[in-house]
């Protein structure tokens, strides 16, 4: 199952994370699965974030829509790198040692479950392009013991800058928050692009790899003075969307008051998780 999601990926909501749950019945023919005779399936979750995920959650309900009862149909063993990434690999060693069945991962954490795809299979959710990540062969035949879904979804990216054009039609410069070590982002970059230039705008890229280079880039955009501005979602700007928030916010860089009735003064509510 490859399943190409209808927008781009913010926080990964109940939705996207049930839509894994077929992945994970398909997997249940496996033969590691099936090895476990009489046993209940045991399912490793390897997170990026800390405690509460929501995703966890999210699984855990889909899988008991679906009649999987925990405890008795499957365990779940969870492991998370409370936001650091040097950590994952061990917590994929200690989920091994689990013997677990299958390993669902999602955001950057699945880049860390490719050394042992050839031992279990891995069901993922992931914001970027998992061929580009190199999680898929393509979209339609994954292969590599690897499936999942993606919420990349190209044909979008002009669309979300018509819409922003809607809201903001004054504006002719737009400014593009990106993190260029995202895969698929130069892809998603220049679809954006080409959207902008067919509704009379520019797009001037910003790019910031690692926290440490947000504040650098914020100073570039509050003196290039853009009419607005476009985030693409990632591990990186998804930890740091207050901030964004607050820095796109009235008070800080921009003008709302120019924008129709309907779009101001909104960006002190969009920060919340979907």
């Amino acid at each position: 199952m490859m399943r190409v999601g209808l927008g781009q990926g913010g926080a990964v909501s109940r939705r996207a994370v049930l839509a894994l749950v077929p992945g994970l019945v398909a997997l249940r023919a496996s033969t590691a699965w099936a090895q476990r005779a009489g046993g209940p399936a045991r399912i490793g979750w390897l997170s990026y974030i800390s405690q509460p995920d929501v995703g966890l959650t999210n699984l855990r309900e889909g899988l008991g829509e679906l009649g999987y009862v925990e405890g008795k149909s499957y365990v779940l063993i969870p492991r998370f790198a409370d936001g650091d990434f040097t950590r994952l690999p061990r917590l994929v060693d200690e989920l091994m040692a689990e013997r677990i069945d299958v390993l669902v991962s999602r955001g950057p954490s699945v880049d860390y479950t490719k050394p042992v795809t050839a031992r279990v299979p891995v069901v993922f959710a992931y914001s970027g392009d998992p061929v580009a990540a190199g999680f898929a062969d393509s979209l339609a035949k994954p292969g590599r013991n690897m499936t999942g879904i993606t919420f990349m979804a190209l044909e979008l990216s002009a669309k979300r800058v018509e819409v922003l054009k809607e809201l903001v039609p004054q504006a002719t410069q737009i400014a593009l928050l990106s993190n260029p070590e995202h895969a698929g982002e130069l892809a998603e970059y220049k679809v954006t692009e080409d959207g902008a230039r067919r509704i009379g705008a520019t797009i001037t890229r910003y790019l910031a790899r690692s926290p440490r280079e947000m504040p650098t880039v914020f100073d570039e955009i509050r003196a290039a003075r853009p009419g607005a501005m476009l985030v693409f979602p990632d591990s990186l700007t998804l930890a740091r969307r207050q901030e964004i928030v607050d820095f796109a916010a009235p008070s800080s860089w921009t003008r709302c008051s120019r924008a129709p009735r309907r779009a101001r003064c909104r960006s002190s509510r969009s920060a919340g998780s979907r």
